[in-house]
Order: structure tokens, then C-alpha cells, then sequence
């Protein structure tokens, strides 16, 4: 009968050195940091629009309350474009107002918007076509749009 003695578990460990081991530690240390620090971010920042949404200069264009969307491509209407329209800013900001697809003529209508501040996205096959910030004044003026275009 042969019996064997328990063999003690070793933390095998590489050294480089006390120096260079502080230093690795530091690194580490500092890298995880800045991984929780980006995790952080990515998890708490708010969508993608809002973020360009921040570059709307005064207010945007003017647009009555009730206008259409036409789109073309290399001058031919392009139908099947989605369009979404949000609240900018307030009590709206974020919701979703309007959506829509451009019909045959590359043509979308949209109704009645209430005053205020608004951001719109066109999407065709799942690619970004076109964004604009504009806003509908309580009464248009003469510089308020009844037509956007999208070539």
C-alpha cells in the first residue's frame, strides 16, 4: 500500500522585480478605473439624438404647423423613406410626435404639430438619410416652410 502525502497549493506568481510590479499594479489599477469610468458613461448617456440634437442653432428653420417631407434620390423620388419626428426640449421633449413612410412620390405629410421645438430623423433601410431640428412658432411668420427636402 502506498500512501501519499498532501501536496501544499503554491500561488504560482511571475515577478519582475518589486519596481516593475508596483508599476503593473499602478497600470492595472488605473486601466480598470478607466474601464468602470467608460462602462459608467456608455451605460447613463442619453441616446444618440439627444446629443445632436445640442447642435440646433436658434431653434432651426420655421416650419407651419402642417408641411411635407419629399425625398429624392439622384432626382427620383424614394419611396419607403421613415421619417420620426420628437419633441425637442419642454414637456415633449424625446416623444415621439409624428412617424412616418414617404409614399411612391417620396412624399410624407404631417399633420398638425403643435408650437414648439422639434427634432426630425429620416431612415431608408436602416440607414441614416437626413436630420434637422426646426421648430412651429404659435403664429407663422413669413420665413415659416411648408416643404423640406432631402436629396
Amino acid at each position: 500500500m502506498v500512501l501519499h502525502r498532501p501536496v501544499e497549493c503554491t500561488r504560482l506568481t511571475r515577478s519582475y522585480g518589486e519596481e516593475y510590479d508596483s508599476e503593473i499594479r499602478e497600470i492595472h489599477t488605473k486601466a480598470s478605473l478607466f474601464f468602470v469610468a467608460l462602462v459608467l458613461i456608455v451605460a447613463f448617456s442619453p441616446p444618440s439624438t439627444a446629443c445632436s440634437m445640442a447642435g440646433c442653432l436658434g431653434d432651426g428653420v420655421e416650419m407651419h404647423s402642417k408641411f411635407t417631407i419629399a425625398i429624392t434620390h439622384q432626382g427620383k423620388p424614394l419611396p419607403g423613406v421613415s421619417i420620426e419626428i420628437r419633441g425637442f426640449g419642454g414637456e415633449k421633449n424625446g416623444t415621439k410626435l409624428f412617424s412616418g413612410l414617404t409614399a411612391s412620390d417620396g412624399k410624407a405629410k404631417v399633420g398638425a404639430l403643435p408650437p414648439g421645438l422639434y427634432w426630425l430623423d429620416a431612415e431608408y433601410l436602416g440607414i441614416f438619410a437626413g436630420s434637422q431640428c426646426f421648430h412651429v412658432a404659435p403664429d407663422a411668420t413669413g420665413k415659416a416652410k411648408k416643404r423640406l427636402t432631402y436629396e
